[in-house]
């Protein structure tokens, strides 16, 4: 029991310094925004107080922030618990859709009308359907 709760006490404090509190990741790319003439765009998701956001600031123009909705995360110590992203063209229109990853799960929000939104079922459903 005590190197069991000597490894999460290690897993805290390596997650403490990585993502720090509230749990956050930072994300800077080129996703196709008109904004990005200047600069690029930055994409942070945090973990606050076990609520999941997403804020993406086009062409580093924190005028025009977006926040985008993520889950609750519900448990005990789900704040602290990490939420990273990545990039990647999941639909094949050439344009950079996020993926958030909270734990196992990965969230997918489309890239569409100059703006991230959550994939539908209809659009999750063609893409399985194009990878068989």
């Amino acid at each position: 029991m005590l190197f069991s709760s000597l490894v999460s006490w290690g897993k805290v404090v390596a997650d403490d310094m990585r993502y720090g509190r509230p749990r956050t990741f930072h994300l800077t790319a080129n996703v196709g925004r008109p904004e990005e003439a200047n600069a690029q765009t930055h994409l942070i998701a945090m973990n606050l107080d076990r609520q999941v956001v997403v804020l993406e600031i086009p062409g580093g123009d924190s005028t025009k922030t977006r926040a985008l909705p993520g889950p609750y995360l519900f448990g005990a110590g789900e704040d602290l618990t990490p939420v990273t992203m990545r990039l990647a063209d999941v639909n094949g229109d050439g344009a950079a859709d996020l993926i958030v990853q909270v734990k196992n799960e990965e969230m997918v929000y489309i890239n569409r009308d100059s703006a991230f939104s959550l994939i539908t079922a209809e659009e999750r459903q063609q893409i399985l359907q194009a990878n068989r």
